[in-house]
Order: structure tokens, then sequence, then C-alpha cells
């Protein structure tokens, strides 16, 4: 049954659909936005109109989708367009080229992005009942090969799915609303300027307190109060500590890690290595990948020794990295910290989301907790379809994933689940853990949200847990 404010939720989407209007539904992460959509789309079928449907999704999270279409909704006939280019092209002989068949074989088309960029030929033939567009932050740059692609879609009624509708400016949440209704946020310059405060104030040439004199109405105390009154209509956002009370609380701890002599001497000679390079540029401005180099190799000297390869002699003792387990704990200040936490941890019978941004940061601590001897998982991108859906079926208990007795023995569960943040931080259910551990930071903190957001959601049951990790002395501490 749908929860009450899931109910409120679909009763928006009938509204926004007996007046014409597209919307999108904004959210927090783990309030159930897959489900409500599902339910707008049973809606339309209980009215006789069976789709077609149209849903993007992000790669990552395919596999789900399918399984909550048939879990919530089995007479709605869905099929899985994805796959190598030979398959699709199997696909589009057998459901889209015949429409005869297309009438009688499917109601909902579930693909990805990619994948829509690549067969958009295939699904403009269609007019589709509705498209759905989950983790649609991914529209926020109107200029980009998707939007671009979907824009060109026939639709009779579009839903937007992002518990991010804002990441960084109000211009992205324009280009979200320009492509849901694009004959009233027609104009992105006068979307800016009506909110930009800062900006009106300088084209009228007035001082800030002259400006609040002449536009009042707009002053930055009414700025929620005004926004709200202008897209209120098309966006409804819910907050977990709002509406949901049966998910328990969550709690974020920063553990400051100090570097062992070690790392600090590679972090230095990093930084001392690459400035010596800039000052050869006798005065000049400094060219940006020399930069970007020097920023990426702090950043992973931050997370780990071993992800930097550093010439012998330009650092004084250190050992084999390949051939020493303990060397691996003693070289790093993280790992320190991993060797106090986790035994306890697992002592505690506590399950553990680790994230890192770094797919060779992840091969890392994978030989960590083999050399600790813990059982894992792990997700990034290069694990798809059903090598990912069987990681998630593994760690979270389920049936389909044991040993032929079907029974689910949590003793033998995996203690850890390792994800990449961007490939494993969106769209998946991950419940069976109480603990979330941000190994390194994103740049983006919306980013690290979603990835929390796979334990701390509706059909958590315990208190959630996050430690994220922090390099003392360092560049991560300026991202806080």
């Amino acid at each position: 049954n749908l929860k009450d404010y899931q109910l409120e939720g679909l009763n928006w989407m009938i509204h926004l659909r007996s007046k014409g209007l597209n919307g999108i539904l904004a959210d927090e992460m783990g309030l159930g936005k897959t489900l409500q959509s599902i339910s707008i789309l049973a809606y339309v079928r209980s009215m006789r109109i069976n789709g077609p449907h149209l849903i993007c999704v992000p790669k990552s999270t395919l596999s789900n989708w399918m399984n909550e279409l048939a879990r919530w909704c089995p007479a709605l006939r869905a099929v899985r367009f994805h796959g190598p280019k030979d398959e699709r092209a199997l696909f589009v002989e057998k459901y889209f080229n015949n429409k005869a068949a297309a009438d009688s074989n499917f109601d909902v088309v579930v693909t990805t992005y990619e994948i829509a960029n690549m067969e958009k030929k295939a699904l403009a033939k269609f007019s589709w009942e509705y498209l759905v567009i989950d983790e649609a932050h991914r529209l926020k740059n109107e200029a980009s090969m998707f939007a671009t692609t979907v824009r060109g879609f026939h639709t009779k009624n579009r839903l937007l799915l992002t518990g991010t509708p804002l990441q960084n400016n109000l211009h992205e949440l324009w280009a979200l609303l320009n492509f849901l209704l694009p004959d009233i946020f027609s104009s992105a310059d006068q979307f800016d300027d009506w909110f930009n405060f800062d900006r009106k104030a300088e084209q009228e040439q007035l001082s800030l307190d002259a400006f609040e004199d002449k536009f009042g109405d707009l002053a930055e105390g009414n700025l929620l109060e005004k926004l709200h009154s202008v897209i209120g209509t098309y966006i409804l956002r819910r907050l977990k500590d709002d509406v949901e009370k049966s998910v328990p609380p969550k709690e974020e701890t920063i553990l400051n890690c100090p570097m062992p002599l070690m790392q600090k001497k590679q972090y230095r000679a990093i930084y001392e290595k690459n400035i010596k390079l800039l000052a050869v540029d006798n005065g000049n401005s400094v060219r940006g990948p020399s930069l970007m180099n020097v920023a990426m190799e702090l950043r992973k000297c931050c997370n780990h020794p071993f992800l930097i390869d550093l010439k012998q002699d330009w650092i004084d003792g250190g050992g084999d990295k390949k051939d020493e387990k303990g060397y691996m704990s003693a070289a790093c200040g993280k790992f320190k910290f991993l060797d106090k936490l986790l035994p306890k941890l697992f002592s505690g019978g506590h399950r553990v989301l680790m994230f890192s941004q770094f797919v060779m940061m992840l091969d890392v601590l994978e030989d960590y907790l083999y050399y600790k001897g813990y059982d894992f998982c792990r997700i990034d991108g290069s694990i798809t379809g059903p090598k990912r859906q069987a990681a998630i079926d593994r760690f979270q208990g389920k049936k389909s994933s044991m040993a032929t007795t079907g029974q689910t023995d949590k003793s033998k569960l995996p203690f850890v689940m390792l994800l990449s943040t961007r490939a494993g931080g969106v769209g998946i259910n991950l419940t069976a853990a109480d603990t979330c551990i941000i190994y390194d930071s994103d740049w983006n903190p919306q980013n690290d949200l979603q990835a929390q957001a796979r334990c701390h959601r509706i059909g958590q049951t315990k208190k959630v847990t996050v430690y994220r990790l922090v390099t003392m002395n360092s560049y991560e501490e300026q991202m806080l």
C-alpha cells in the first residue's frame, strides 16, 4: 500500500495530468519516487490507457526499475531496451518496427540515457503517453546530448524524478522546468533575473539599500516564498524528517585522520616537485593541465600512498608496497582508522557501505578487506547488468543469491559493500547496511548525500551512522 505522502504524490501527478501540465517529483532520496511514478502509470492503465510509456534511467538502476515494475504493477508489460548493437537491432525489429507487434508486446520501455542517445531514431517513432526520467538532474545542462535527444521525442506527459533538483545554481532548475514547460519557462535570462537580486541591483545601478526599497517584494528574506509561488505548482518535494517518521535517524561523524610520516613525506614531495616545475615558468601564468595534475596527485596521496607512482629516491624508506600487508595500514592515516573502526563494527553486527571516487582506490580497499578476512561485494562502473544485481542481492540477502536451500544465513552475508560514488550512489536499495563510510568526499556534496541514501531510506530499521574520513592538514579539510 502507498503511504499517505506517496498517495498525496499520486494525487498531485493526477492533478497535473488533468491540467495538461508536467512536473518534477523531487522528494528527498529514499522516499519512494520509483514507486510513486509507477503508481501514476498504474492509474493511467486503470483508465484503459496502457501506454506506451518510456522510462530513462541510469544504467546502474536498470535492473531495479524492472524489478519494481514487476513487483508493484505486474499487469504493465515492461521491456528492457539495452545491450550491444546487435541485440538492440533485434529488439527494434521485434518491438518497434511492427506497430501491431508493439501494441501487443509492451506497455513500458525501460532504457538508459546512453541507449536513448544511440537509438533516438527508433524511440522517436512513438508517441509516448508518459516520459519518465530518473535522476533528472542529468538534464541540468540544456545543451547536453541527452537533453537534446529527449526534447525530440513525442510525449503527452513528462515526469522528472530527482532528489536534488537544485545542485549548483538556479539556471540548472530552469533547464528542468524548460524541458517540462517550454512555453512557460521559455527564457533563461528572464528566470535568472527574476531571482538574482545582486544582478538586478547592478543593472539598475542601485545600492543594496536602494534596491530593497525599490524591489521590496524580492528581498532576500522572501526568496523561498517567491520561488515557491512561481514553481510550486510544478515541483513536489518532501523531506524524510517531515513525512517519513518510520525511517530511523542518520548521524554523521567526521573522522580526522593524521598522516603517518611516510604519507607526509610523499605529500610534501608531490607538492614540492610541482612547485619546482612551476618555477621554471619564468613568472608566466601556470597552465591548467599542470595544476590539475598537482591536485589529482595530492588527492590520490590523501587516499593512500599506494595510488602514487613516485620514484623511490624522492622519499627515503617505504619498503615494498606490494609484498607487506602490514605496510598497507602503516603507510596511510585513513587505513589506520579503518584498522580500529572495522573490527568494532564487525563485532557489533553492523554492515557497511564504503564509497570512493576512485576505482583504483576500490582495488586497494579490496586487497585490504581480503587481507583482513572480511567478506565483501563490489559495485563500480565496470560491473553492469546481472553481475551488478547479483552483488546487490547477495548483500541484501535475497534468496535468489543464496545457496540452493534458498535460506538466508545472516552470518554469511558480506560485511562490506565497496562502491564507486558515481556508479553506486544512485537508485539502488542497500538497506541491509546501517553504516556508511565516505572514504573520500565528492566535490559536489549532493553526490555524497545520494550515496548515503542507499541505506538511509524506506525499509531501513536501524539508525544509520555515516563516517566521513578526512586527511588532516591536507586539501581535504578545505572541501568540507
